[in-house]
């Protein structure tokens, strides 16, 4: 095992359990959002709805990363200002939903940010130790560094497939059929081809 390949598939591992973190937080943050959404689009809105929408704000306050930021980081609210931080300095109803909307937004740049970086480290390292990495079949921080690189391509797969439906290049069911076509191709083959 090369010391090269040990340090940089532990940055690649952290960089992308940060990932799922931030991608949780912002699918669990847009589904709450969409429920609030529903409820606040009513013509109508009965105390219970009000409830509701009240519990969704404070669940989707309950689900935010509560993470130390240096003072002088900036992950996108503000010089040492954390995601959970930005949305308790939301008052109404209305700017909570609005906080929660930038914190989906900030937690999926970070995201993507964080794949970069994953692609840039794993570029630079060398041939010998992507091999070694790639080709490993025992060695547990290789195996997930694997799978973060197998992760990236799954997700610039169906990226490219969302923005050629959204540009109107192909329809709902031939998406469908190319992310099928495409998912049994990266099942069968290897992080190494992929």
């Amino acid at each position: 095992m090369g010391k090269g390949a040990e340090a940089t598939t532990g940055r690649i591992n952290e960089l992308s359990d940060n990932i799922y973190k931030l991608t949780k937080q912002a699918d669990e943050i847009d589904q709450i959002t969409d429920k609030f959404d529903s409820l606040d689009n009513k013509l109508i809105k009965t105390n219970k709805d009000l409830e509701e929408m009240s519990s969704l704000l404070e669940q989707a306050g309950e689900k935010l990363i509560d993470e130390e930021v240096g003072k002088n980081e900036d992950i996108g609210f503000g010089k040492g200002v954390s995601a959970k931080d930005y949305y308790e300095t939301a008052t109404t109803d209305r700017a909570k939903r609005i906080a929660l909307e930038k914190i989906s937004e900030v937690s999926r740049t970070n995201a993507n940010i964080d794949r970069a970086k994953i692609i840039e480290d794993f570029d630079g390292m060398s041939d010998a130790d992507k091999a070694k990495v790639l080709n490993s079949t025992d060695n547990a921080q290789y195996l997930k560094t694997q799978d973060a690189i197998f992760a990236i391509n799954n997700n610039n797969l169906y990226t490219y497939i969302d923005k050629l439906k959204e540009a109107g290049d192909i329809n709902k069911e031939t998406a469908s059929y190319v992310e099928k076509f495409t998912q049994n191709i990266l099942d069968n083959i290897s992080a190494t081809d992929a």
